[in-house]
């Protein structure tokens, strides 16, 4: 399992680099598909899985599995567009868009050490 996932994101944060077709993102990405199926294969034939795979039929786990990547997706790409945000504007920032790219470099920047909110931004340009 783990090295199926490792390959996994190995291929994906390698590719843009080497590209989606080279020889070495697709046998990333042929081997971390190798190892998980035979994760999975072994699971099922095993006597005592280190994983049951029927709990995924279970209707509430499987919400929660589906909840909780839409979560984790919303919010990690939340992220990703504050930075882009705050880090390279198109147009002056408007007095309200301010204190949304202060806080985008705060939390990007010192998110342990970051206690309070920021002083309020004021309209006009200073």
């Amino acid at each position: 399992m783990t090295g199926g996932l490792s390959s996994l994101v190995y291929a994906i944060t390698q590719a843009g680099r080497d590209g989606w077709l080279a020889g070495k993102t697709v046998g990333f990405f042929a081997a971390s598909l190798v190892l998980l199926i035979g994760f999975v294969v072994w699971e099922l034939r095993h006597r005592e899985p280190l994983m049951r795979l029927g709990i995924l039929r279970i209707k509430t786990v499987t919400g929660a599995n589906v909840a909780g990547f839409i979560l984790g997706t919303a919010t990690f790409s939340l992220f990703l567009m504050f930075r882009l945000f705050a880090l390279f504007p198109k147009e002056p920032p408007r007095p309200r868009e301010r204190f949304s790219r202060k806080m985008a470099v705060l939390t990007s920047l010192y998110p342990p050490r970051l206690r309070a909110a920021p002083e309020p931004v004021h309209a006009g340009w200073s």
